[in-house]
């Protein structure tokens, strides 16, 4: 609950864009998970 407090403090829309950059950072970065999907 803290965390969810937190969160909307700073900023809903923040945490949102951080963890959506994340997230294209991960499925756009380079390595074996990328080819892991890739091979699959």
């Amino acid at each position: 609950m803290i965390f969810f407090f937190n969160a909307h403090e700073i900023g809903f829309n923040g945490i949102g864009y951080y963890e959506k950059k994340n997230f294209l950072h991960l499925d756009i970065r380079p390595g074996p998970k990328h080819t892991w999907k890739g091979n699959k």
